[in-house]
């Protein structure tokens, strides 16, 4: 039986002869996130990249036996796609997607008017006359020319960026609004080649890399709060106890996933809340 990897790269074994992609992402009604790539080609030892990723509406957080309930929310994050750490992996440059893809349609209209007014000699023939100037002794006319056009433009602002263990795609909100909500690009659109620089290999698999979505602390919307018989609060007319218990039930669930945070309520502080190795398919 072939051996598998984990999300850290370590061996694992798997009966259904698949990769396993485990997810692990803080808050699912915040976000969802999946990927999965084709096949490592044999000639180039090449893979086409996909991630998919989802901004949602709702937010819910707690509930239950939760000390605290919320909705939490994104202003900007940036997903990460982290090569692996024996450097086996490189990116195709020239194949990263550098535009961003989801698109709103919009239509444009420009009004221009014209204006025609004045008097003319009563010598003058109404025969000989053109229209604007039978116009203006009439009084006063405007002429409106309506010109319209369509296009596109972004719902979510993507920047992608080279990092010292991979590329980021670093997305925030281009129409507005003060939150990230549904796809930054379509989920079908190649992110990037990647290729197995040991393709040639006779034993073992290629490793994969992991795709990580990331925000800073102030990046994060808190808000709708309710304490267990308490009336709803926002985030700033908590006290700095109520804000601390938010903090740590925030800090125990990232905790739960694995993820180690240092300084919760640093707004610089860099918070890992979703994290995927892509599954192959084709």
């Amino acid at each position: 039986m072939p051996s598998k990897r984990n999300l850290w790269g370590s061996s694992l074994s798997d009966s259904r002869g698949q990769r396993p992609n485990n997810p692990r992402v803080l808050f699912a009604n915040t976000i969802s996130l999946d990927a999965w790539r084709s096949p490592f080609d044999g000639e180039r030892g090449e893979a086409d990249l996909f991630i998919d990723v989802m901004f949602l509406d709702d937010g819910r957080v707690g509930g239950g036996d939760a000390p605290v309930r919320f909705q939490l929310l994104l202003k900007k994050a940036a997903v990460h796609v982290v090569m692996d750490s024996a450097e086996v992996l490189k990116v195709v440059a020239s194949s990263v997607r550098r535009e961003p893809l989801a698109k709103v349609e919009f239509n444009k209209v420009a009004k221009t008017e014209k204006s025609a007014s004045g008097s003319v000699g009563t010598n003058l023939s109404s025969r000989n006359l053109n229209g604007e100037i039978r116009a203006a002794i009439e009084g006063h006319t405007h002429v409106v020319e309506e010109h319209r056009e369509s296009g596109t433009y972004s719902s979510m602002k993507v920047v992608h960026k080279k990092c010292e263990d991979g590329y980021a795609f670093i997305i925030e909100s281009k129409n507005g609004s003060d939150r990230l909500s549904g796809q930054p690009w379509p989920s079908s659109e190649v992110m990037m080649k990647i290729k197995d620089s040991r393709h040639k290999r006779e034993i073992g698999e290629s490793p994969d890399p992991r795709i990580e979505i990331r925000c800073l602390r102030e990046d994060i919307i808190v808000q709708n709060i309710r304490f267990t018989n308490d009336s709803v609060f926002s985030w700033k007319s908590l006290t700095r106890n109520k804000k601390t218990i938010v903090e740590q039930y925030i800090k125990d669930e990232l905790f739960r996933l694995g993820y180690l945070i240092h300084d919760i309520s640093n707004p610089y502080e860099t918070l890992k809340i979703a994290d995927v190795t892509p599954s192959e398919e084709g």
